[in-house]
């Protein structure tokens, strides 16, 4: 019988991806490439905002969004069910949160979406792992248009995964 996690009413303040753990190496991220991560819902849920971890070099601007996934291993086709603006690359060394508008998510799989105007600006990021198929993709996009309403074809990736999650507001 398999286990359900289920998330507990007025606990969870914080949804993690499934490649989660230690953000500890600071890695240059790619200029105008969108990082994806897999993480899923198991009740309704409003969320607010991404949080991602800043690492030693703070340049450019990101813009953050929520994708719904629609598929099966692949954010390939997922619906655009919000974005916040570009936002100036925060501090270095520690947490910067985009807000986002409330938004509700019902139970499901989503992807986290983190896109980076400039390749100079660094994040920490998740060890190099395994790569299990549809946890953490990407796909690059010209910042300037911004976050498209539908993904496009993504390729998987273990290395270079920004550490995030999102904020729950209300469950």
């Amino acid at each position: 019988m398999s286990q359900v996690i289920r998330q507990r009413r007025g606990r969870d303040r914080w949804l993690n991806p499934y490649h989660g753990g230690v953000a500890s190496t600071s890695n240059a991220v790619t200029a105008t490439r969108v990082y994806l991560e897999l993480f899923a819902v198991n009740m309704p849920v409003v969320v607010d905002a991404i949080s991602y971890l800043v690492g030693g070099t703070s340049q450019g601007q990101i813009r953050v969004g929520i994708y719904k996934a629609t598929a099966e291993d692949t954010a390939a086709g997922g619906t655009l069910m919000v974005s916040s603006a570009a936002t100036a690359q925060g501090s270095t060394n520690v947490p910067q949160t985009l807000s986002l508008a409330n938004t509700l998510l019902t139970p499901g799989r989503y992807y986290i979406a983190l896109h980076f105007e400039d390749g100079a600006g660094t994040v920490l990021r998740q060890s190099n792992t395994n790569q299990v198929n549809g946890w953490t993709q990407f796909f690059d996009q010209t910042f300037a248009s911004g976050l498209p309403s539908t993904v496009p074809a993504v390729t998987n990736s273990a290395s270079v995964v920004p550490g995030a999650r999102v904020r729950v507001v209300q469950p």
